[in-house]
């Protein structure tokens, strides 16, 4: 099994590949399962970047959508039984009810509300 092969083993594709458009991993986003990016606004920055390649093939979405996946994300792809993603829709499946679809901000509120006492207390003085 060729190494390609190999990496996407989940997905089952048909019988003839189409062809990845030429220097598309230089704009390629990246998702890697960390709070500062998450999982439905790499959807929508998938999906915004295959309108601008003009991608209308299946088996093409899938296999970048793959190669979009970073440490855990792919890691978890790798570990899903052979042949059991058929399609797009179940591949955003997948994700969806594997990765988180909000940011927990709380440090970020935390922050921000320390920042915002010390401002106030500064002021006072």
């Amino acid at each position: 099994m060729p190494w390609t092969m190999a990496q996407h083993k989940p997905l089952v594709f048909p019988h003839t590949l189409h062809l990845i458009p030429e220097y598309y991993l230089e704009l390629l986003p990246r998702y890697n399962g960390e709070k500062e990016i998450i999982a439905d606004k790499h959807l929508d920055a998938f999906h915004n970047y295959m309108e601008d390649l003009n991608v209308q093939f299946e088996d093409v979405y899938m296999r970048l959508f793959i190669q979009s996946l970073v440490g855990e994300p792919m890691r978890s792809f790798r570990s899903l039984p052979i042949s059991s993603i058929y399609s797009w829709e179940m591949l955003e499946d997948w994700f969806d009810t594997t990765w988180p679809k909000t940011k927990d901000n709380s440090g970020l509120e935390t922050k921000e509300t320390n920042l915002i006492d010390k401002n106030s207390k500064d002021n006072v003085s």
